[in-house]
């Protein structure tokens, strides 16, 4: 939940990334792409379920109320942690600026190897979940990622 509510943010909520003058719509693909790792990583743990309402669902109909509501509360903590993540590394995407004033600002040293260890971070969790999970789509997964 983490990975693709953090990836949701940075493609398509992102001023940055979505100025008005810029029509694609690549987003969809970073989005798909972090599902499908997502779902062939951690599908055996939960189901492939990254919303908390029909993780809660799934849980309880199959496991009960109090470890559905334990597993959706994490997922929730996951979204909570990405969105602050994401207010961390962009801090200039929360203020009123406008799009020019958003490309002038080249992110710093610290933003910049913040982010390489989130997505070195998320790559090697995507590739271990994989092999310990022993998914038959351990390429793709990974390639996803």
């Amino acid at each position: 939940t983490f990975m693709l509510c953090f990836v949701v943010l940075s493609c398509a909520v992102s001023k940055r990334n979505n100025p008005p003058t810029d029509g694609n719509q690549f987003f969809g693909l970073a989005i798909g792409f972090v599902i499908v790792a997502g779902g062939y990583a951690a599908g055996d743990i939960s189901g492939a379920a990254f919303n908390p309402a029909v993780a809660l669902g799934l849980d309880i109909r199959h496991m009960g109320f109090t470890w559905g509501l334990a597993w959706a509360s994490a997922e929730l903590l996951g979204a909570a942690l990405a969105a602050a993540v994401f207010a961390s590394l962009r801090p200039e995407e929360l203020g009123p600026a406008g799009a020019a004033q958003l490309e002038e600002r080249a992110p710093g040293l610290r933003t910049r190897c913040a982010s390489e260890f989130l997505g070195s971070f998320m790559l090697s969790l995507t590739v271990g979940l994989n092999i310990v999970m022993g998914s038959p789509a351990t390429a793709w997964s990974i390639a996803a990622s």
